[in-house]
């Protein structure tokens, strides 16, 4: 039987949106919200769920950068979200991806609620 991931306080983010991974809500939140705002298309094509995890199949574009990627979030004991791994194909997409939110966060000015690293 799966094992949910143990409780925290903070919830985390591991993906391509930061060198490091992204810990707690708020900046969870607004990563994940950056990339809604630039989008000009996500499409969640298919999702499957278990016990303890979800998984979701989508197609994301911004300008005219096109990626293929996987959500995968893993369940705490009560079933929140504990912990969220992005993944995006192909690697040239996914560079250049990068690339378009690494300039949409350069834009914002400091203190403008950019997101942390965690430490």
């Amino acid at each position: 039987m799966p094992t949910a991931a143990p409780r925290r306080s903070e919830r985390e983010l591991i993906g391509p949106l930061s060198d490091e991974p992204l810990t707690g809500r708020e900046a969870v939140a607004e990563a994940i919200q950056t990339v809604y705002t630039l989008a000009a298309d996500l499409t969640y094509e298919e999702v499957l769920s278990g016990e303890t995890h979800h998984a979701a199949f989508f197609r994301l574009q911004i300008e005219d950068t096109v990626v293929n990627g996987m959500d995968y979030a893993l369940l705490d004991a009560d079933g929140k979200i504990a912990e969220v791994t992005i993944f995006w194909r192909p690697l040239p997409s996914a560079v250049e991806m990068q690339g378009h939110l690494a300039l949409d966060r350069d834009l914002d000015a400091p203190g403008d609620g950019d997101c942390e690293p965690a430490a």
